[in-house]
C-alpha cells in the first residue's frame, strides 16, 4: 500500500444522499469533485453515478478513482445491496488502492443525542451473523470490507462498536463525526483499533449546535449545518492525524449537508476545496 492516506470526496458533502428527484447530474457533481482539487470519490447512492460501463466511463472521463461504498444491510438480509456495490466496484477503473465496501446495519432513526435503542440476544447474533455474510461475500469478491458505526443505525454507541470488532475478525471503519455524536472520542478509538482500521471517514461536527437540536430527528443535523468544514467544530484534527500515524487507506473527506431547493453545488465546491487545502497542508 501507498506510503500516506489517500484523500477522498463523498457525493454526501455535495448534498447527494439518495435517489431522489432533483439531485446534480452525476458528471456535474464529478466536475464539481474534481474543481475541488480531489482525485477519488466514493460511490455515493447506489447507481447514483451509473453502472458497469457506464459508470467506468463517467470515472475515467473525470479522472477519478473509486474509495469505496456504504453497503446497509438488516437482519434478513438477501445482500442484494451488497452485491450492487461490490458489481460497482469491480467496473470501476482499478487504481493504486482498492475501493472498501463499508457495512453498517440499519436501524431505528434515534433522536439527536437520545438514548439508541441496543440489540442484544437473539437479536445481537442474528444482526451479526448477516454483517459476517456480507463480508465474506466481499472477500470472495476481492475487497475487504469495513464496518461502519453510524447514527440512526444498530452499532451507533461505541459501546456496541467495541463489541462487534471484538466478536468478529472485521476491520474498522472509523467516522470521526459519528462517532462523536454518539459520544465517543475517534483518537482513542483510532489508538485502539490501530492495527484494524482499514478506512477513515473525515468529518467535523459541532457538538454545541447539536445539544441544540436534543430530541429532534437526525435529518436536523444534515439540514442545519452541525456537520462544518474541517477544522470548524468539535475535533481535533492536528491530534487525529498524528494519532493516525503510518496509516495508508483511505481518508475520505465527509461534510454531510442538504442542499435546500434549486440550490447549485458552487458552495458546497468551495467548501470541499477549502477542506483539501486544509488537508493538504495538515498532511505535508
Amino acid at each position: 500500500m501507498s506510503r500516506g492516506p489517500a484523500v477522498a470526496a463523498a457525493p454526501c458533502s455535495f448534498g447527494i444522499f439518495e435517489l431522489e428527484p432533483g439531485q446534480p447530474d452525476p458528471d456535474v457533481f464529478l466536475a464539481a469533485v474534481r474543481e475541488a482539487g480531489y482525485a477519488a470519490v466514493d460511490l455515493g447512492p447506489p447507481a447514483y453515478l451509473g453502472e458497469g460501463s457506464t459508470l467506468r466511463r463517467r470515472l475515467e472521463q473525470h479522472d477519478l478513482a473509486l474509495c469505496g461504498g456504504w453497503i446497509q444491510l438488516t437482519a434478513d438480509d438477501d445482500l442484494a445491496s451488497a452485491r450492487a456495490t461490490l458489481a460497482a466496484f469491480a467496473a470501476a477503473p482499478a487504481g493504486a488502492r482498492p475501493p472498501v465496501p463499508t457495512l453498517a446495519l440499519d436501524g431505528p432513526a434515534s433522536p439527536i443525542a437520545g438514548s439508541p435503542e441496543r440489540l442484544d440476544g437473539a437479536a445481537w447474533e442474528a444482526h451479526r451473523a448477516v454483517v459476517m455474510r456480507a463480508a465474506t461475500l466481499c472477500r470472495e469478491a476481492g475487497f475487504e470490507p469495513a464496518f461502519h458505526q453510524h447514527l440512526g443505525t444498530w452499532i451507533e454507541h461505541p459501546d456496541d462498536l467495541d463489541r462487534l470488532l471484538e466478536e468478529t475478525d472485521l476491520d474498522l471503519c472509523l467516522d470521526t463525526g459519528h462517532l462523536l455524536l454518539a459520544g465517543g472520542d475517534p483518537i482513542q478509538v483510532a489508538a485502539r483499533w490501530r492495527a484494524r482500521l482499514r478506512h477513515v471517514h473525515l468529518k467535523d461536527v459541532r457538538l454545541d449546535l447539536a445539544r441544540s437540536f436534543t430530541g429532534q430527528p437526525l435529518a436536523e443535523i444534515w439540514r442545519r449545518g452541525v456537520f462544518c468544514e474541517l477544522g470548524h467544530g468539535s475535533l481535533d484534527l492536528a491530534a487525529f492525524l498524528a494519532e493516525l500515524g503510518d496509516y495508508g487507506g483511505w481518508l475520505v473527506v465527509e461534510q454531510d449537508r442538504l442542499l435546500a431547493p434549486g440550490q447549485s453545488l458552487a458552495e458546497a465546491t468551495a467548501a470541499q476545496a477549502r477542506n483539501r487545502a486544509l488537508l493538504r497542508r495538515a498532511l505535508g
